[in-house]
């Protein structure tokens, strides 16, 4: 019984582990689906998050460089 806990104890441990490291490597929490945008950067990121996680303002919806590009900072 005392090995099942100290088993118990340790999983919770590295759970809690395991989490923070995720939470520090992405600290925005943005989730996985991919609806890319285009950066002022001329940099892809796959949703709108990820790229306001960097302070990156948004030239276009979609890749950069695709097709149906359209900046909507000019006037």
């Amino acid at each position: 019984m005392r090995t099942a806990l100290v088993f118990t104890i340790v999983l919770v441990v590295l759970g809690a582990v395991t989490t923070s490291a995720f939470v520090a490597r992405n600290p925005c929490q943005c989730s996985d689906i991919y609806k890319p945008v285009c950066g002022r950067d001329k940099q892809t990121y796959d949703n709108k998050c990820f790229m306001q996680c960097e302070n990156v303002k948004l030239k276009h919806v979609g890749a950069c460089g695709s097709r149906y590009e359209y900046d909507y900072n000019q006037n």
